[in-house]
């Protein structure tokens, strides 16, 4: 996205940093989007909803649409393994952040983007989203920074 003028980042505007690698799992991460708030409900939220969702080992996705093949160098594995939040039917292409802390400063990186999933917040059926660091060269390559 291009925006026409320089957008001001203040307390409650601020730009989403690349996020490295990921190495750890069990790290808890925000997921925002305008999808349903219930399964089935297929009508989308007319407020940008938040959850916090953790994101686990590769393992713990392996029964999610098992008919897919997973690359895991290209994706990354994401939800509430009880079934309780989760991202839904209108949120693929949101974005998965991370509070990180750089020069004692709290910044947002993104590190994931909703992707699929079998249902929305089923009990250990977690998400699949594409993992951004997999991209960075691309990115560069069709960014202007």
């Amino acid at each position: 996205m291009k925006l026409e003028e320089y957008l001001q980042p203040s307390t409650s505007i601020q730009f989403a940093c690349l996020s490295q690698n990921l190495s750890n799992v069990n790290i808890t991460g925000t997921v925002i989007g305008w999808g349903d708030t219930y399964p089935g409900s297929r009508k989308g939220s007319m407020i940008l909803q938040q959850v916090n969702l953790t994101i686990y080992s590769n393992d713990v996705c392996s029964n999610v649409s098992p008919r897919i093949n997973k690359n895991w160098q290209m994706q990354l594995c994401c939800g509430d393994i009880t079934g309780k939040r989760d991202a839904c039917h209108g949120d693929s292409g949101s974005g998965l952040f991370l509070q990180r802390n750089f020069s004692q400063t709290n910044r947002y990186t993104i590190a994931g983007i909703v992707s699929y999933g079998e249902r929305c917040a089923s009990p250990m059926k977690p998400a699949i989203y594409t993992r951004v660091s997999n991209y960075f060269d691309w990115i560069r390559e069709h960014s202007d920074f």
